[in-house]
């Protein structure tokens, strides 16, 4: 089983429509069908931007969601730094996570992660692609 690193954006997609790639990626994640890895760092910034109020994702099911995420994620701590490496430096640490773990990346932002793939040999995929 492939293991893979879920950025952000895809859990807040899959809070925010139930009928997503993005959503169904979650529920096999959640239900241990697919193998992904956490850090402390990603873990408080899945809390922090789910909580932001515009997002209007209901509390009780944000606070379920991410108390699984906790449970059934393969918890890395990276311990080596390849920054600067991305344009965005807060896509560094998703990189170093996926280097630590030898996992792939699944993100909408398939442009962020530009030279990973080469550099890293990691996949960088949507979810509909992890899906396939």
């Amino acid at each position: 089983m492939t293991t893979v690193i879920i950025d952000t954006c895809v859990v807040v997609s899959a809070l925010k429509s139930f009928s997503g790639a993005s959503n169904l990626l979650l529920k096999m994640a959640l239900k241990g069908e697919l193998s992904f890895c956490i850090s402390h760092k990603l873990f408080l910034e899945y809390c922090e931007v789910t909580e932001r109020e515009n997002l209007n994702i209901e509390e009780k099911l944000r606070k379920t969601i991410l108390e699984i995420i906790s449970f059934k994620g393969i918890h890395i701590e990276p311990t080596y730094k390849w920054r600067p490496f991305l344009r965005d430096e807060n896509d560094n640490f998703i990189l170093e996570l996926a280097v630590s773990s030898n996992s792939n990346i699944v993100t909408h932002n398939i442009k962020d992660f530009k030279g990973v793939e080469n550099k890293f040999n990691i996949k960088v995929l949507k979810p509909e692609e992890v899906l396939k």
